[in-house]
C-alpha cells in the first residue's frame, strides 16, 4: 500500500511519547511527492538501552486466502520472542522474521475494530536475560490521499465516538458550502451539521463501512458538480515504548472521570452522540445516558414500610389505593451513576405503562400530592428501608393513577409511589 508523502507526514508528526521522558519519539525525514523512500519511511521511539522502528501504517496483505493487516518494525536489540495483548486477553498475533525484525499481524474484524477504537495493544519484546521492554500503540482512521475539488476540504482525522442507539462509531470531517453526499465503503454515510459552525458537517460511518473502504473502495464525497475522493488508512497513535514487563502496571486502565461524566449527563439522553465529552473509550467506561440501566425487583427489608401502608390503606375509602414497589438500579455502563431520567425511561420499559410526564417535583410537592392519600408517612417510610434521605422525583401519570418515582441514587434504589384514584 502506498500513500503520497503528505499522507506519510501527517502520521509522522501525530506519533507522540505519551511515557515517561526516557522515551523518545523521532519523526522520520519528510518524504518527496512520488518518492520511493514513502514506502521505507518508519516512525523511531528509544528507551533505555532498546529503539523500536515502525512503519507508520498497516499495510494490506493476503496470506493462504486470508486478508490481513500488517505492521511492520524492527528493534536495534537481538530478540528472543514477542507476546501481543490487550488487557486480560492475548490479541493479534506477532512474528519474529529475524533477530531484529518482526511482524504485529492483525485481523481485518474484530482485532482492527478493537485497536481503532482506541484499545491499545501491548506488546512484549523479549530479550536474553531479565531486562524486557513492552511496546504500546493504537490504530487510527485516516482519510489520505485525496484528490478532486478544492471546494471539499477534507479532514484527515477520523475519530471513534459513542453514538446513540448505535455505539462505536468513526466520525470525520468535511468542510464544504453545502451537506455533501458522502460514500464510504460504497455506502452511504452520515453526514450532519456540526454545532456552531458555518460550512463543517460531520461524516459518521460504521465499521464495516470503514473497513470496506480501508480494504479497497476508500470514500467519496459529492456536492453539485464537485467530487473529491480518498483512500483510507490505518495509521499508527498513541506509541510508547518502556522498560517493562507488566503493562498493566505501567499503564493502569483509565477510569471513568468525574468531568466527563457530569458533560455526558448534560448533554442527557437526547443526545445523537457524546463527542463533546471524549472519544468512545472516554465514554464508554463512564455511565451513558442513552444506555439504560437494569432494574430488579429490591432485597430490602420493607417492615417499616408495609406497615406504614398497612395503616394508610386501613384509612382510605373503596375508590383509592397506595402501593410502593421497590428496584434496585444497577448500571450497563461504565462507572457512573445513572442519571434520573434514565431510571425513569427503564421503569417505564419494564412496566410497558402508558404514562405521561408530569415534571420533576420537589419532596415538599411530592408531600403534597400524598396528602389526598394521607400518604405523608410514605416517604419517612421509604427513607428508613433504603437508608438514605434525598432523592430526585419524577412524577407520570395516566387516566386513574399518578406515580411518583423517587430515585435514591446512592443508595441504586428506585422507589416507586403508586396513587390510584378510580371516583377520577
Amino acid at each position: 500500500m502506498f500513500f503520497r508523502s503528505f499522507a506519510v507526514a501527517a502520521a509522522l508528526l501525530t506519533v507522540v511519547a505519551c511515557g515517561p521522558q526516557n522515551a523518545d519519539v523521532e519523526r522520520a525525514d519528510e518524504v518527496l511527492e512520488g518518492s520511493d523512500s514513502a514506502l521505507t519511511a518508519e516512525v523511531k521511539i528509544a528507551t533505555t538501552g532498546m529503539t523500536v522502528w515502525l512503519k507508520p501504517y498497516v499495510t494490506k496483505t493476503v496470506r493462504d486466502g486470508q486478508t490481513l493487516w500488517i505492521l511492520k518494525g524492527r528493534a536495534s536489540v537481538n530478540l528472543e520472542g514477542m507476546m501481543s495483548y490487550v488487557p486480560d486477553d492475548a490479541f493479534c498475533t506477532t512474528n519474529l522474521l529475524s533477530a531484529r525484525t518482526f511482524e504485529i499481524v492483525i485481523q481485518p474484524g474484530s482485532e482492527a475494530n478493537t485497536l481503532l477504537s482506541g484499545l491499545p495493544l501491548f506488546v512484549n519484546l523479549i530479550q536474553a536475560g531479565p531486562k524486557q521492554a513492552t511496546l504500546k500503540f493504537v490504530l487510527e482512521p485516516r482519510f489520505v490521499d485525496a484528490t478532486g475539488a478544492s471546494s471539499l476540504w477534507v479532514t484527515t482525522a477520523m475519530k471513534p465516538i459513542y453514538v446513540s442507539g448505535q455505539g462505536l462509531a468513526y466520525r470525520g470531517k468535511v468542510r464544504a458550502s453545502g451537506a455533501p453526499a458522502v460514500k464510504v465503503g460504497g455506502a452511504p454515510a452520515t453526514v450532519t451539521k456540526r454545532a456552531g459552525t458555518a460550512d463543517e458537517f460531520n461524516v459518521d460511518v460504521g465499521f464495516d463501512q470503514l473497513s470496506n473502504g480501508a480494504l479497497g473502495t476508500g470514500a467519496t464525497f459529492t456536492l453539485g458538480t464537485a467530487s473529491k475522493q480518498t483512500a483510507i488508512a490505518y495509521a499508527v497513535a498513541g506509541l510508547d515504548l518502556q522498560r517493562t514487563d507488566d503493562a498493566y502496571a505501567t499503564w493502569p486502565s483509565p477510569k471513568c472521570t468525574s468531568t466527563i461524566q457530569a458533560c455526558m449527563n448534560t448533554l442527557g439522553m437526547g443526545a445523537y452522540d457524546y463527542e463533546a465529552c471524549g472519544n468512545y473509550r472516554d465514554t464508554q467506561r463512564c455511565n451513558i445516558p442513552s444506555s439504560l440501566p437494569q432494574l430488579g425487583m429490591s432485597p430490602d427489608d420493607r417492615s417499616v414500610l408495609d406497615a406504614a401502608l398497612a395503616q394508610i390503606s386501613a384509612t382510605l375509602p373503596a375508590n383509592k389505593s397506595v402501593k410502593v414497589t421497590g428496584f434496585y438500579v444497577q448500571s450497563l455502563g461504565g462507572t457512573g451513576r445513572p442519571v434520573l431520567a434514565q431510571v425513569v425511561k427503564a421503569w417505564q420499559q419494564l412496566e410497558q405503562t402508558p404514562t405521561a410526564s408530569a415534571g420533576e417535583p420537589t419532596p415538599g410537592q411530592v408531600n403534597t400530592d400524598l396528602d389526598g392519600w394521607a400518604a405523608r408517612p410514605v416517604v419517612p417510610a421509604i427513607q428508613k428501608v433504603v437508608l438514605q434521605q434525598s432523592f430526585k422525583a419524577q412524577r407520570l401519570t395516566s387516566v386513574h393513577t399518578t406515580w411518583h418515582l423517587l430515585y435514591f441514587s446512592t443508595a441504586a434504589r428506585l422507589m416507586v409511589i403508586q396513587l390510584v384514584d378510580t371516583a377520577n
